[in-house]
């Protein structure tokens, strides 16, 4: 038991010898130039294969691999729900009731 803390006790008293290094002499060299050269260059080739990916992606959706393309499906959707909406804020009411198109926020009198 004693041993351990002879032990103890030199590393606290060679801990307040030693002081801490000056600013100037801490820096990251060598190593953190080439670790950070590496980031970039694996940031370059990732952003490089997901235009790569994104490109195949369109081209095989435009040739129709994905079957029916969405694209046109939603735009035939919009399409009815334009000219459904446009009916129904015209005024062209033929239900023969007085109710005010919706989202106005008024009531008919």
């Amino acid at each position: 038991m004693i041993g351990s803390m002879d032990h103890a006790l030199l590393f606290a008293l060679r801990a307040e010898e030693e002081a801490p290094p000056e600013a100037k002499d801490v820096v990251a060299g060598g190593w953190g130039l080439a670790l950070f050269i590496g980031l970039i260059v694996v940031v370059a080739l990732l952003l490089w294969s997901f235009a790569r990916h994104i490109r195949k992606a369109r081209l095989a959706a435009e040739a129709g691999v994905f079957g029916e393309d969405t694209r046109t499906a939603a735009r035939d959707a919009d399409t009815t729900d334009a000219d459904t909406t446009d009916a129904d804020t015209t005024g062209d009411d033929t239900s023969g009731d007085d109710a005010t198109p919706t989202g106005t926020g008024t009531t008919s009198s």
